[in-house]
């Protein structure tokens, strides 16, 4: 657990590092002559709070599109939307996932609170969402090591068997800090880390012998319950792809079975 902290307080710290930096810059300019042949305002005026979410999002005031206008603060908001797929690293000698049918979908802003530093500044976000993951594996049989307990094995497939997948599942709430900032083009890059609590796990196995199918699943392995994890993605507009890197096993490694989760897939962000 001590390395994978390293994961979660790097990111942090450079949060805190770039805020003054940004906050710090002017958002008003006024310039004119004397004659009065030019005036160029860029003023705009700060409320103290908006709220963004799908096909609701505030965007009073003419300076969407340029230098004037109006803008918020502090958002309430709601997003951060990633499907993708995992392939494991790190992980025990024997043990081979099948990335294409592991899944990972998370809403990481099911509820967040967004401070945006400066009007062309970077944003951050404090939320919280929930994650759900499968990792799949047809090398073995995911199964109990001792009848009745918790932990987990990966055992051979039974002389004969055919048709197998194994997969263990879990189900995480995610307390996802990120940075936000956008750039031209309307293009839009997002980077953070996330604190990840694992309220719920179980393995499900099938195969055939014989022409006739065999399958088992049982709740409450023995998981980890708390992870981390780091994340970035790139958008255009509201539409792009995100890459996830998850140091932490779900499975203890003192059960004797551990992996490392990278996970590539698309994002819907706002």
């Amino acid at each position: 657990m001590k390395k994978s902290v390293s994961y979660i307080v790097l990111p942090v710290m450079m949060l805190f590092i770039s805020l003054p930096v940004y906050a710090s810059g002017e958002d008003d300019v006024k310039i004119s002559d004397d004659n009065n042949t030019k005036c160029v305002s860029f003023e705009h005026d700060e409320s103290e709070f908006n709220f963004s979410f799908p096909f609701m999002r505030d965007y009073t005031g003419a300076g969407r599109h340029n230098n004037g206008g109006h803008f918020s603060r502090w958002t309430v908001t709601s997003g951060l939307i990633g499907l993708g797929w995992n392939s494991t690293i790190d992980q025990t000698a024997g043990l081979k996932q099948r990335g294409s049918h592991s899944i990972d979908f998370f809403w990481g802003h099911i509820l967040a609170l967004r401070y945006r530093t400066a009007r062309k500044g970077p944003s951050v976000s404090l939320g919280f969402g929930i994650d759900f993951r499968n990792w799949v594996t047809r090398e073995g049989v995911y199964g109990r090591v001792a009848a009745g307990s918790g932990v987990v094995g990966c055992e051979p497939w039974p002389d004969g068997a055919y048709d197998g997948s194994s997969r263990l599942y879990a189900f995480s709430m995610m307390f996802p800090l990120t940075i936000r900032q956008s750039l031209s083009h309307g293009f839009t890059l997002t980077a953070g880390a996330s604190l990840d609590v694992t309220t719920h796990a179980s393995v499900r196995s099938s195969y055939r012998l014989d022409d006739v199918k065999y399958s088992s699943s049982w709740d409450g392995f023995d998981h980890n319950t708390i992870g981390f994890s780091v994340l970035g993605a790139l958008q255009w507009h509201d539409i792009g792809v995100f890459a996830r890197y998850t140091p932490t096993s779900p499975v203890k490694a003192e059960n004797g079975m551990e992996f490392k989760t990278l996970t590539i897939g698309l994002a819907v962000a706002w």
